[in-house]
């Protein structure tokens, strides 16, 4: 009987799917259904993310800008007892940097599913968020501290009002939109050199003209002018005469609600990321465990 050559096969005989079957015993050796990063928890991270990115780019910005375009110049800070000086474009600076780090990190951490990214954020926003319950707590208890500092800066306001072009605009922005004038009163602006009665300049026994009430939405630059020297009655049909001490207390107080609604809502948000940032790390350390 003649028998037929069958084909050796060149490893030894073994068939095609005796081959693949230690590859499908390694394929088992990774991750099981189920066990992934969530894509939802993913990109929910990535483009929330992403919009902080861009507000925090955007304040940076504005901060340099500020500095660049005034020279850099410096005022004197709201504690002034502790001798600090700080200019208003580096706290935009210094929030905007925050922001468009902490961003970045929770960006790219997330896209890349990179959990070192991932924990710097999440502990750097717990960080943040304790920090903010401190001051928040420390505020309720030294509420006396923080008036007798706000008091203290707008006394600074005062002083140095032609000093400085952030300090004049502050002053400005605050007797407008507090309708105030002064830190109780407008005569409290004798302080200065410039508005004094007692001074050779042309605007003495004056206020700024952010004192003085608007008529038909026309800015006059000279309305403040020798007011001090009016009796009370006539000075309040020219400007504002509460001062902006017990304005900004009473503003306080009028919109603690609203002010304590903001800061409830950026805690949650906070919270959200802190739970997000969790969550993926957890996930993508239940697939690791696998590999």
């Amino acid at each position: 009987m003649a028998y037929q050559n069958k084909p050796v096969h060149p490893e030894g005989g073994k068939s095609h799917s005796q081959q693949q079957a230690p590859i499908r015993r390694r394929r088992r050796l990774g991750a099981p259904p189920g066990v992934e990063v969530s894509l939802c928890t993913k990109y929910s991270m990535f483009f929330m993310n992403v919009l902080f990115w861009i507000l925090g780019a955007a304040i940076l910005g504005f901060g340099i800008w500020g500095l660049i375009a005034k020279n850099g110049g410096v005022i004197d800070a709201i504690a002034e007892e502790e001798q600090v000086k700080l200019d208003p474009m580096w706290m935009f600076v210094f929030v905007g940097s925050l922001i468009f780090t902490l961003a970045f990190f929770g960006c790219i951490g997330a896209l890349r599913e990179n959990t070192c990214m991932l924990k710097f954020f999440a502990y750097s926003v717990i960080l943040i968020f304790l920090l903010e319950i401190t001051a928040g707590v420390l505020g309720y208890v030294y509420q006396e501290k923080v008036v007798s500092i706000l008091e203290n800066y707008v006394n600074k306001t005062i002083l140095s009002y032609y000093d400085d072009t952030d300090t004049q605009y502050i002053a400005d922005e605050m007797h407008q939109g507090l309708e105030c004038c002064g830190i109780y009163e407008p005569n409290d602006w004798q302080a200065n050199m410039y508005f004094t009665c007692d001074g050779p300049a042309a605007t003495e026994c004056s206020v700024p003209y952010s004192c003085c009430r608007p008529i038909d939405g026309v800015v006059n630059y000279q309305c403040g002018y020798g007011v001090l020297e009016l009796s009370k009655a006539e000075q309040e049909k020219i400007i504002y005469t509460s001062g902006c001490a017990d304005e900004l207390k009473d503003w306080f107080r009028t919109n603690i609600i609203f002010i304590s609604i903001a800061g409830g809502a950026l805690m949650v948000l906070q919270c959200i990321f802190i739970c997000l940032a969790k969550g993926m790390i957890n996930d993508i350390e239940a697939v690791k465990s696998y590999w």
